[in-house]
């Protein structure tokens, strides 16, 4: 049987091996939030502002609901293949061969219980291959998708189905500004 191909068949064909072999494209957890809404600032302040340094609680559902509606997430990202630095956390009392996580930027260390980060600085990750987690930063390499997730730690915007976790710098994790 013979396949035959247009010039332009070719041209896809070609293209879309590239893209599959592409470089990811390392992004920073600010790039995470840039399209917040303005309209939100001042309440999004308001919430990560903690001077009492007290605990904060998601069980209010109407304060969940209107921070999910002022960080719907960097849409420029949908599908991209990334690589981020941060800070895996297991959704379950589990360190070893973890598939399931949770990657934060670092969080304020001035206070004992520091705010839980915003749905658009937390990002759920599957990783079929395990890994083990410390308190160390690392490494995921992965496609990132906007699909809102909810855990007992923090809820997310973002979902990395992982291809590749491995150990960080601590100086490779900014937190975002």
């Amino acid at each position: 049987m013979t396949i035959r191909l247009s010039g332009c068949s070719v041209f896809l064909v070609v293209l879309t091996a590239l893209a599959a072999h592409s470089e990811p494209q390392e992004i920073s957890w600010s790039y995470l939030r840039e399209e917040r809404l303005a309209e939100c600032f001042d309440f999004l302040d308001d919430y990560l502002s903690n001077p009492g340094c007290l605990p904060r609680d998601w069980s209010d559902r109407m304060l969940s609901m209107q921070i999910a509606e002022c960080v719907p997430g960097n849409s420029k990202l949908e599908g991209d293949l990334v690589r981020i630095a941060g800070y895996a956390h297991p959704l379950e009392f589990e360190f070893k061969d973890v598939k399931s996580f949770l990657l934060i930027p670092p969080l304020s260390q001035t206070c004992r219980h520091p705010t839980v980060p915003l749905p658009d600085q937390v990002i759920s990750v599957k990783y079929p291959e395990g890994v083990d987690i410390t308190a160390d930063p690392v490494w995921v390499t992965g496609r990132i998708f906007i699909r809102q997730t909810q855990s007992e730690l923090a809820p997310s915007i973002y979902w990395i189905e992982a291809s590749e976790v491995i150990a960080a710098n601590i100086p490779d994790v900014t937190a975002a500004e």
